[in-house]
């Protein structure tokens, strides 16, 4: 570098004594192509590397031991509230009546079992899908393997990139194909748990419209309640959340003009087709009018609690990095007492509350990294803050 502004220095004085010659522009190219020499070696940078045991400079990180762990998730909507003097009973899929234990005129309360259905082809239902996502999660960690090895060998270039490109389209087929595994097991389970059906209001039962043993299609009204002191509020899920939602959950209501009180709801119904210009889902559901000040045509903010969901493995957004166009998380990686960082894919699906599903690539007791993300790369050296 000194070298170059001595240089610099000697031509600019040159420059300085033949300005007055024809030779002037021979000077000028020389300069500026100094010039730019110096400037590309004063700016040039280097790459980041890897941090080693040896060279003191482990990154302190905070870690969360992945676990299994039950969710429910918590669906925010707005909705309008209506009047609601008849409640029709129905579900959003198809079904064989088991039993029907209520009659025309025969008052019933809130919670009060009214119908149930034949648990025998929904148990099977979901049997079958469970059976799907698993064989569809063995054939994903068949395609990341081939993948994983392909990799190797095209870096020693023993494969084709041909063979290279056909394993990560194989690999992506079966993410697919898993994710829709997923998302029919939740279906199925869904389905199991709505097959007792519950009044969701205090009323009176007007109309019967079904008999045992009648396979009832889905959308098909099943009994009809003239209800009492009761309001609706209609509300639109999307199609991420439709699936979490079940008849006679639970659900939070907060009315604008009515402001620091809650009051309960109950899911009435759940919709069979989409808004054909939102996509999203409508949803009924049934709040009992305790206070003379809830009236029809209010706007209403709701929480609905929709299903529990068992042994799933959550991963926190914060954990989530783009590293070369790609998300990715780090874990801790031991090898003789040194702790690295090790970048891993996984496959996500979206929960809510700023976490997503783990559908594969990590694994229950993987320790995760949540902090010092901007500064960390595959192999770096860490140390854990308490």
């Amino acid at each position: 570098m000194n070298k170059l502004i001595n240089r610099l220095t000697s031509m600019k004085q040159g420059f300085k004594y033949k300005a007055t010659h024809n030779t002037r522009l021979p000077y000028i190219a020389a300069l500026l192509a100094a010039s730019i020499l110096l400037f590309t070696a004063c700016s040039e940078t280097t790459e980041p590397t890897i941090n080693t045991a040896s060279d003191n400079r482990a990154i302190a990180v905070k870690i969360l031991q992945l676990q299994l762990q039950s969710w429910q998730g918590k669906i925010k909507t707005f909705g309008v509230v209506e009047a609601a003097e008849e409640i029709n009973i129905s579900l959003d899929f198809s079904g064989i009546i088991q039993k029907v234990l209520v009659n025309e005129g025969e008052r019933v309360s809130k919670g009060q079992l009214l119908i149930e259905l034949d648990q025998e082809k929904l148990q099977l239902k979901f049997q079958q899908a469970s059976e799907y996502a698993i064989q569809t999660k063995a054939a994903l960690d068949e395609a990341f393997l081939k993948l994983k090895r392909r990799k190797a060998l095209a870096e020693q270039k023993t494969v084709s990139r041909e063979v290279l490109d056909n394993s990560e389209l194989a690999l992506n087929k079966a993410q697919a194909q898993y994710r829709e595994a997923i998302a029919a097991q939740l279906l199925s389970q869904r389905e199991l748990n709505d097959s007792k059906i519950y009044s969701p209001v205090n009323g009176v039962i007007d109309i019967k419209a079904v008999e045992p043993g009648e396979n009832i299609p889905a959308g098909n009204t099943l009994l009809t309640l003239q209800a009492v002191d009761t309001l609706r509020i209609k509300t639109w899920v999307s199609e991420k959340d439709i699936n979490l939602i079940r008849n006679g959950a639970s659900a939070d209501v907060f009315l604008s003009s009515l402001p620091g009180t809650t009051f309960n709801s109950t899911v009435e119904s759940v919709g069979v087709n989409a808004d054909p210009n939102t996509g999203n889902f409508p949803v009924k559901l049934i709040i009992e009018k305790s206070s003379d000040l809830i009236r029809p045509g209010m706007t209403a903010s709701i929480t609905i609690n929709g299903l529990e969901l068992k042994n799933r493995l959550l991963l926190p957004e914060q954990a989530l990095v783009d590293r070369n166009r790609k998300k990715v998380v780090f874990v801790v990686n031991t090898n003789n007492d040194v702790l690295t960082a090790e970048k891993k894919q996984p496959l996500l699906t979206p929960a809510q509350q700023d976490q997503l599903f783990i559908l594969s690539g990590l694994n229950a007791g993987e320790k995760l990294i949540i902090s010092s993300l901007d500064n960390i790369i595959d192999g770096s050296v860490i140390t854990l803050l308490e």
